[in-house]
């Protein structure tokens, strides 16, 4: 996992997205002849990156048709999770954000009978979905009470009750 991330003038640290097995990143500098707006770093030890030079990249996008639109598809969609990504941190109640983002973290990290580890941090956690660590270990309490997940340490989780945490995240 890589997460992507901005500073603000004031020096905090904001994550804008989290990438994920066979996601991919820095677009910006290669379609462009400048750095990226982003930091990345890497969560976790096992993470391996690839990347192709900006000129095979180009080369390749010219002879390959096929492979040309399934990037835009790619891009497209991109470009859709950023809309919702805006959306989701000015519409939502933190409730709402935490479940979206354990759902993604159920549907990503492919868990096994409903159970994964947080693959950040409850700081990261937080930054993420824009609110304080606080709030998301008084959410996360919230979930367990109403059991809709469990959790067995401070990082594994347990979602009980899919159907009714997408209720609460606004997805159907």
């Amino acid at each position: 996992m890589i997460k992507l991330t901005k500073m603000s003038p004031e020096g905090k640290e904001r994550i804008v997205r989290l990438l994920f097995a066979r996601d991919f990143f820095g677009l910006f500098s290669l379609l462009k002849n400048e750095k990226h707006y982003m930091n990345a770093e890497a969560v976790g030890s096992s993470t391996v990156i690839c990347y192709i030079e900006k000129k095979d990249f180009l080369k390749t996008m010219e002879n390959n048709a096929e492979l040309s639109y399934q990037f835009l598809l790619a891009v497209n969609d991109r470009l859709f999770e950023a809309d919702e990504s805006v959306g989701f941190l000015s519409l939502l109640e933190v409730e709402q954000r935490l479940a979206r983002a354990l759902i993604l973290f159920h549907d990503k990290m492919i868990a096994k009978n409903g159970t994964f580890s947080l693959p950040i941090t409850k700081k990261d956690l937080a930054s993420y979905i824009g609110t304080t660590p606080e709030s998301v270990s008084r959410k996360l309490l919230s979930f367990m009470s109403q059991k809709l997940i469990s959790m067995d340490g401070r990082r594994q989780i347990q979602i009980l009750e899919l159907h009714r945490l997408k209720q609460i995240a606004g997805i159907s």
